[in-house]
């Protein structure tokens, strides 16, 4: 039986495809059901016209460069986001980073939104300066300071399209055009929406996500991807295997399992992060809820326009502005666990000002939106009364 090629798998539906995509490992006369994992070094070659062809048509030398492990994980997360090609790394962080040299350099201006992740920020802030590259951060929802902060060097637009951890929904056609018009090109990081948007769809230039988070989601894997067109992966691959930041067979391995399941395990993470928003809107102690899926939420019209199948999985409550208050709700949880990351099959919370923003000055956090009080919670498959109730105790006891 011969099995699909990736052009006959695209023409399937989305569920379907999703279990067959990336699985192509070829072994003499048969093939594995499951890939294995080539935990190999390097690869054996008969000769200098084998080593010739590897070169040129991206075969298997060293496993910095390639391995099956990689190109199966490869493509499936390039028909994920609808992309036509995928370079994985060692993390998310170094998609960013390798991400942001493949499209900017020295002299080179990047507008990036003033909502981002902490770490984001700190790269684009404190350490690309260093090399010439200058960022702007200006709200990304304001048309007239996003238009105002352009410059004649402005070579690339940064954003996520929900803001870490505010939830703060960027208009990605509008940004995707106005960038284009200036001669500018598009980085987004889709990390907190898998399924529910692909934004080279609407014209985004090159994705990143962290692969630890939903991809995987199983908490065992650190990595991250590259996605975009043919024309600009070369360079992203380039600076990849220069900077060593490749990801590991066996990551790779793991990622592709969780990936299968990841439809599955987003729809029910979906439903429960729209309850537990609309549960925690309603209890007293609660100051304010950010997730799109509410009426309230400032992007709500947004975000129900760009979205299919749900409005994402990440949600933040204020609670008073207290380190104090926080921590004790933080010990009165039974359930939910304080973990700093996000996108597992099982619910856990960060505490931003102590995590993923800890870096950046106070002033920095509060013109964000992010203080003491602010709890930001990755929601999993739990059945959402438990958690619920998990919330509303240690509320109450703290």
């Amino acid at each position: 039986m011969r099995m699909m090629n990736i052009s006959e798998i695209k023409k399937l539906r989305r569920d379907t495809a999703l279990l067959y995509a990336g699985g192509h490992v070829e072994i003499e006369g048969s093939r594995p059901e499951s890939p294995g994992v080539y935990m190999s070094t390097a690869f054996v070659l008969e000769d200098l016209d084998a080593l010739l062809h590897a070169q040129q048509n991206g075969g298997y030398m060293y496993t910095r460069d390639y391995s099956p492990n990689h190109i199966c994980l490869e493509e499936l997360v390039a028909y994920l986001e609808k992309g036509d090609a995928c370079v994985c790394t060692a993390s998310g962080m170094a998609a960013i980073f390798c991400g942001l040299l493949s499209l900017v350099k020295g002299g080179d201006h990047v507008l990036a939104n003033a909502a981002l992740y902490g770490e984001t920020y700190d790269l684009l802030e404190n350490v690309l300066c260093d090399y010439g590259i200058e960022t702007t951060f200006v709200d990304f929802n304001d048309p007239a300071a996003v238009e105002a902060a352009i410059r004649p060097n402005t070579k690339l637009f940064y954003t996520e399209i929900v803001a870490n951890p505010l939830t703060v929904v960027v208009d990605i056609d509008r940004i995707t055009e106005t960038a284009h018009k200036h001669g500018a090109k598009v980085m987004v990081d889709n990390t907190f929406t898998p399924g529910i948007i692909t934004p080279l769809s609407h014209g985004v230039d090159l994705v990143v996500h962290s692969l630890t988070k939903y991809i995987n989601g199983h908490f065992d894997v650190t990595g991250g991807a590259i996605v975009t067109s043919r024309e600009l992966i070369g360079r992203a691959k380039y600076f990849m295997t220069l900077f060593g930041s490749s990801l590991g067979p066996l990551d790779a391995w793991l990622a592709l399992r969780g990936a299968r399941t990841l439809d599955l395990r987003l729809a029910k993470q979906f439903d429960n992060a729209a309850r537990l928003a609309e549960a925690l809107s309603k209890h007293p102690k609660i100051q304010a809820v950010h997730h799109p899926s509410l009426p309230t939420h400032p992007q709500h019209e947004l975000a129900s326009r760009l979205f299919s199948g749900g409005y994402g999985a990440m949600l933040s409550f204020a609670m008073d502005n207290s380190r104090e208050k926080a921590n004790r709700f933080i010990r009165a949880l039974r359930i939910i666990q304080f973990v700093p990351t996000l996108g597992g099959y099982k619910t856990t919370l960060s505490h931003p000002t102590s995590t993923s923003h800890k870096d950046l000055s106070e002033e920095v956090r509060l013109r964000m939106g992010i203080h003491d009080g602010l709890i930001r919670m990755s929601v999993g498959m739990e059945n959402p009364d438990d958690l619920i109730a998990d919330i509303f105790q240690a509320l109450d006891a703290g």
